[in-house]
């Protein structure tokens, strides 16, 4: 029995979004200045009274990225943290050091 080793790549399936989970994730700034290293302006989705509003953490006008840091839930202690396709790109190549962030859990993956 020859068995096929299933990846994203052998399947057609690429990463459109991927976010996570960071329970108790109140300083958003040490995390937003690194991942402006990596090309990514950062928003903070801010939800009041039925409201969103996106706020800009940092920004250059070269990045082509966005980070997006948000409370989907009101009452839950922690931030979501949702990124586009690159970041994918860059966790395979390994250049992100996990360190910089608090201790996080994959939420969601988007794939097309």
């Amino acid at each position: 029995m020859n068995q096929k080793k299933l990846t994203f790549e052998s399947e057609n399936l690429v990463v459109d979004w991927i976010s996570f989970n960071a329970k108790g994730l109140t300083d958003l700034e040490p995390i937003a200045k690194y991942l402006l290293e990596f090309g990514f302006n950062s928003f903070q989705l801010n939800k009041q009274e039925g409201l969103s509003r996106m706020v800009i953490l940092f920004k250059h006008p070269k990045n082509r990225f966005h980070v997006i840091f948000s409370r989907p839930i009101e009452y839950w202690n922690g931030i979501v943290i949702s990124f586009s396709s690159y970041f994918y790109q860059l966790i395979q190549q390994k250049s992100i050091d996990f360190s910089f962030f608090p201790p996080i859990q994959l939420g969601r993956l988007y794939l097309h």
